[in-house]
């Protein structure tokens, strides 16, 4: 049940390091993955291939890598 210290309570600021992932870090890494999107649909138009296609297949060799890099700590 919501009471009056509800609004009253301030939640805990983030800290310095999660502040400079979500300020910094994380952009850069969205940005990163659109100018990848852009040049490969670019590539796949060129080739007159069907560009969903040629994103579902950058989309495999990237998580492909992805697990190759990360995923075989076992």
């Amino acid at each position: 049940m919501v009471d009056k210290s509800y609004m009253l309570d301030q939640p805990q600021e983030p800290s310095a390091f999660m502040r400079f992932v979500n300020l910094t870090l994380i952009p850069i890494a969205i940005n990163a993955t659109g100018a990848v999107e852009t040049v490969v649909e670019r590539i796949a138009v060129q080739g007159r291939q069907r560009p969903a296609t040629a994103m579902g297949v950058a989309f495999g060799v990237g998580c492909g890598l992805a697990y190759g890099l990360v995923g075989r700590r076992r």
